[in-house]
């Protein structure tokens, strides 16, 4: 909703909105051939006979609420345009999440981790089947977000224009994990042999015994209600650090973010500019069963980021062209990275990564009928040599991040080419036109780590190669625009590429992961009406 009024101190606006989303997952996968597990609710999913407990689906609920107002107007005869205005966001963000571990967890793990040919999974769990055993949990993020801001242009003269822009935030949010139902057999039952009968589960296979059988995203909470008598002598077992913990916590921050920027106009046509901006991204947390497993914080940090750009803008031959140029160059600290584990989404913090590059944008009227446009883009986005510079001492040490250092940044390939034209015309009074445009790749890294943690060991299957996608396009419209049907096509060359490469879960050890992908679309074509009432 958008409401607008004019007042004696300028132009007010108030937008309000209210969006709910809510997804159901069901995936009867592990991305193998063998019923490993499956995250969900499905008829794979199906607790032991006899059990009374029953796994749920993964559903979850985002609802927001957002007012923004705002009141602008101009100054000193025009040479100012002023804007201040308020902000405010509730966000609550409600999931639940199962997995329900098959009938060959037990035994596919045990060849394919522990290179057995017998079930020792299920002999180290005094003979208790895993299949059936799942956890469901509950997580919840209620956030609020607060922010006072101002943007304003100041003409110094008839060709230099300052811009200064503030926006002081504050983030609150309050994350939690509770477990509300499992069955936990395979689990319980390791616990149970290594403090009744030791001697059966090796030393040195005592900790992957723990960790496959009490498969974290499918474990009981470390308790005393879960493991009775069992939890005080585990307690300081490094064992229990691999067991799910529940957590209550919240989380708190606040930045001014401000930008800064002198344009200049050498003449009406061309422009140049220089700019620097301070910007913050809030941090939250990972609603995720292995968030607090050994006492971790679930929690992670905001970004910050430093820019600064330098650009020409300009246009050519009486309008019909346009060329801008920018270099540009950002610090960040703090820098978020989404990892797919190949069950769910984790989100880490790396301390520093960089971007420097070069865009170029031209666009051109050739004839009254055909225009082209030309977009090249040059970033070297990377992680230096000292990314993270926690020693592995440090309890905040995470070799996820120290990984990274001195790689490029996850699908940032270092040159971009978008080309295109477009031909335009009539027909019996009814417009119509043709478009065809291609996209140039250079290649580029599709897994969050480059090689297994803390090693040279290259993952397999990490590089996306260079590549090129072509797109069309051709419509037709009423002669009032009252209606355009168009036909279109992308990437019609069928080019089948990478989007995110993984570990998939419990298969493969160092130097001889199972990797699983997720491709970008292939060709695809469709219709689409357009109409205006």
């Amino acid at each position: 909703m958008e409401y607008n009024v004019d007042t004696p101190l300028g132009d007010l606006t108030y937008i309000g909105a209210y969006r709910d989303f809510e997804d159901e997952t069901f995936r009867s996968t592990d991305y193998t051939s063998l019923n490993i597990f499956t995250v969900g609710r499905s008829p794979e999913a199906q607790a032991t006979p006899g059990s009374p407990f029953t796994p749920g689906g993964n559903v979850t609920e985002i609802e927001t609420i957002t007012h923004e107002l705002r009141l602008q107007d101009s100054a000193f005869n025009d040479r100012l345009d002023w804007l201040i205005g308020l902000y405010y966001s509730d966000e609550t963000i409600d999931s639940r999440g199962s997995l329900t571990l098959l009938d060959e967890f037990q035994s596919g793990v045990s060849a394919g981790l522990l290179g057995q040919s017998a079930n020792v999974l299920r002999a180290f769990a005094g003979g208790a089947d895993a299949n059936g055993d799942f956890a469901s949990n509950a997580f919840l993020q209620e956030g609020e977000s607060f922010s006072i801001f101002t943007h304003n242009i100041l003409a110094l003269t008839d060709n230099l224009d300052l811009t200064v822009g503030l926006r002081y935030v504050e983030e609150s949010k309050d994350g939690s994990f509770e477990q509300l139902d499992g069955n936990f057999d395979a689990c319980l039952g390791t616990f149970t042999t290594l403090a009744t009968n030791p001697d059966a589960i090796p030393a040195s296979l005592a900790g992957p015994a723990v960790a496959l059988n009490c498969f974290i995203f499918a474990a009981p909470v470390f308790n005393e209600e879960n493991f009775g008598p069992f939890f005080a002598p585990f307690s300081a077992s490094p064992l229990a650090g691999l067991l799910p913990q529940e957590f209550d916590d919240s989380f708190d921050d606040e930045e001014l973010v401000y930008t800064i920027k002198l344009g200049y106009s050498i003449t009406p046509d061309i422009n140049v500019y220089g700019g620097f901006t301070h910007g913050f991204k809030s941090g939250g947390f990972n609603l995720d069963a292995s968030a607090a497993a050994g006492g971790a914080d679930p929690r992670f940090d905001s970004e910050l980021v430093d820019a600064w750009e330098l650009g020409l803008k300009s246009t050519l031959f009486d309008g019909r062209a346009r060329a801008n140029v920018a270099v540009f160059h950002q610090d960040l600290e703090g820098f978020q990275v989404l990892e797919f584990t190949g069950i769910r989404f984790q989100t880490f913090n790396v301390g520093k990564a960089k971007a420097t590059g070069i865009e170029v944008e031209t666009e051109a009227q050739l004839t009254n009928n055909l225009s082209a446009n030309f977009n090249w883009t040059y970033s070297d986005a990377r992680y230096p040599n000292n990314c993270d510079v926690l020693d592995q001492s440090d309890p905040a040490f995470n070799p996820n991040a120290a990984n990274l250092c001195g790689n490029s940044l996850t699908n940032a390939p270092e040159n971009v080419i978008v080309a295109g034209a477009t031909y335009e015309s009539t027909f019996e009074n009814f417009n119509w036109f043709a478009n065809a445009n291609l996209r140039y790749e250079d290649d580029r890294r599709t897994s969050t780590q480059p090689t297994e943690l803390l090693s040279d060991v290259l993952l397999p299957g990490d590089i996306q190669d260079s590549h090129t996608k072509v797109n069309l396009r051709v419509g037709v419209s009423s002669p009032d625009d009252r209606w355009t049907l168009e036909f279109w096509g992308r990437n019609v060359t069928d080019e089948i590429t990478k989007n995110v490469t993984f570990n998939i879960p419990l298969r493969g050890g160092e130097g001889n992961r199972a990797r699983g992908q997720f491709t970008q679309d292939p060709a695809t074509y469709g219709v689409t009406l357009r109409t205006r009432f």
